[in-house]
């Protein structure tokens, strides 16, 4: 059985994009949307960086990096914001989502 999962689990062994915590992603949202019902110009606000993946198979080095990728892109600064593991998007193989905030260029 034990090998089966890993069969399995070779084609989800890089960390996989996800969406980020409701109560993270929604008040950026408001925030912002507040701001074009206003016709006020947005403030900058970061984006939210999820990642699917499994404490046996990852590292947090390599979740960092993948995560700095995508940061680095948008020319931001990265923040670690948390993990969790209890109900969220990701599959069963890659049960913990490890959060980032990108941060806008100054």
């Amino acid at each position: 059985m034990l090998a089966g999962l890993l069969a399995l689990a070779g084609c989800t062994t890089d960390p996989a994009p996800s969406a980020g915590p409701k109560e993270l992603v929604q008040p950026i949202q408001r925030a912002r949307q507040q701001a074009l019902v206003e016709g006020r110009t947005p403030a900058p606000q970061p984006t939210v960086l999820s990642y699917c993946y499994s404490r046996l198979i990852n590292t947090p080095e390599q979740l960092a990096y993948e995560a700095g990728e995508a940061c680095t892109e948008r020319g931001g600064r990265l923040v670690f914001y948390g993990e969790d593991a209890v109900l969220t998007p990701c599959p069963l193989l890659q049960p913990v989502r490890a959060t980032y905030l990108c941060y806008p260029a100054e």
